[in-house]
């Protein structure tokens, strides 16, 4: 049976509605999940939404910050009930279903009568309403009133006292108000503030304490609370960061290595033996804490002798090298040229560098393919004018910054920069968060482009 509700995501001011049906959907920042998102906080594969008889259900992946519900951390799996908000990171995700479909709504608070205390059972509905009658017979009904005689001295003290008690309360009040207007720095406001955040959303209170520090008005004590917590959320983000770019490595390795392996013999095939070594490399010294590096040490040493890494490379190794790069995403063209490169300098004869030559061309034409590809990808989600419904900066930024560490033409790297650098929404944080500390190796690259190279320096971030 094919199940049908409407799933709504909110971030950075716009609205988007996407038909959910029976299945699963993936969410996350990363280039190969179903539903991007662009918050600086959500991880590349955050987690999935299951559509099934029973309603939605969000699962988080394991290491992420938690969906929140109502400023609540919520940990294994979320049924989704019909409007009910999650926050994921700084975006909002809800559900309308279909009629019939989805679990029941949340209950709402029900107001129950009370009988009065009195004859004639009736009813009252609230201390307020009853408050609100006796005064209204107060009203109606003179009150006996007793003259006592005034006393000048008491009512001048008690005059003074409430004068003293009122300038009290607003000395608090006006200092409470102006270190949270920012006009007056007040050092346990904002301390608390950036703790309380360190069980529930340890990136936000990270960023916090990051904040106050840089504060001049801190002394050496306040400025060595501070470092202790830094240090304290830096080691336990460190963990979570490692697992999390491990979970993103396992889809690269069950493609690339794994799948890899079954398709082709590199057992016996010496052109696939030395890409599979050549990417097994590559893999444990981008993810040296994978688990399935254990594996790859496994493979390796079945493979390694049917690959001959010592001997010089024959135009079919060259082939399979170059078709390993630029054929399946993730693409490499600088990877591409660069193999092209080594054999066109080594020993081989004429007429295989001429292959080689007649290779590079057409490698050429795959990455201008590719170049017009991202571009038009990156303009679907990123020309606020043309498509004002589908914008989504972190989405076509990607794109852009793909341009930059896959090309190997130095103008088209150069052309994805400057594109990207137009974005108002391109700002340290979020490059420092998803390229610097997440996928290291697309930043080692978008920093040989000179003009990102400019920005990066200019913004603290080499």
């Amino acid at each position: 049976m094919c199940h049908m509700a409407i799933l709504i995501l909110t971030e950075g001011g716009s609205t988007r509605r996407f038909n959910l049906r029976t299945g699963k959907l993936s969410f996350g920042s990363g280039a190969d999940v179903t539903l991007r998102l662009a918050s600086e906080d959500v991880a590349e594969r955050h987690g999935e939404i299951e559509m099934g008889d029973g309603g939605a259900v969000l699962r988080c992946g394991k290491g992420v910050l938690p969906a929140m519900v109502g400023g609540k951390a919520v940990s294994g799996d979320l049924v989704l009930r019909d409007g009910q908000q999650v926050k994921v990171g700084s975006a909002t995700l809800s559900v309308e279903y279909a009629e019939g479909e989805g679990p029941p709504a949340a209950a709402q608070p029900v107001t129950r009568s009370r009988p009065a205390a009195g004859r004639g059972g009736r009813t009252r509905t609230s201390t307020r309403t009853r408050d609100s009658a006796d005064a209204d017979e107060g009203e109606r009904r003179p009150r006996r009133t007793v003259q006592r005689k005034s006393d000048p001295t008491g009512v001048i003290i008690g005059i003074g006292v409430a004068v003293v008690l009122i300038g009290i309360a607003y000395m608090f009040i006006s200092k409470a108000s102006s270190g949270l207007a920012g006009e007056e720095f007040v050092f346990e406001t904002a301390y608390d503030r950036a703790e309380r955040g360190m069980e529930t959303d340890a990136v936000a209170s990270r960023v916090a304490f990051r904040k106050l520090k840089a504060n001049p008005a801190l002394t050496a004590n306040q400025r060595a609370q501070v470092d202790a917590r830094l240090a304290e959320l830096d080691k336990r983000l460190d963990r979570v960061d490692e697992s999390v770019r491990n979970d993103r490595g396992t889809k690269w390795f069950d493609v690339r290595l794994k799948d890899y392996a079954s398709r082709f013999d590199v057992t016996e095939s010496r052109p696939h033996a030395r890409l599979f070594v050549k990417r097994s490399k590559w893999f444990m010294g981008e993810f040296p804490t994978h688990p399935e590096n254990a594996w790859i040490e496994r493979m390796l040493a079945r493979v390694n002798p049917v690959a001959e890494p010592g001997s010089p490379a024959t135009i079919e190794d060259l082939r399979v090298e170059v078709w390993g790069s630029v054929e399946k995403a993730p693409k490499d063209f600088i990877d591409a040229e660069q193999a092209i490169d080594r054999f066109v300098s080594g020993g081989a004869d004429a007429a295989a560098k001429g292959e080689a030559e007649t290779l590079r061309a057409e490698t050429r034409t795959k990455e201008r393919e590719h170049y017009d590809k991202m571009l038009a990808n990156a303009m679907a989600s990123g020309d606020k004018q043309r498509f004002p419904t589908n914008y989504n900066a972190g989405l076509a930024m990607d794109d852009l910054i793909k341009i930059m560490v896959t090309c190997n033409d130095s103008g088209l790297r150069a052309d994805g920069a400057r594109r990207v650098l137009m974005f108002e929404e391109l700002t340290p944080k979020w490059v420092d968060r998803h390229y610097k500390q997440d996928r290291k190796f697309y930043w080692s690259r978008m920093v040989e482009v000179p003009e990102m190279r400019t920005w990066a320096s200019d913004n603290g971030l080499l």
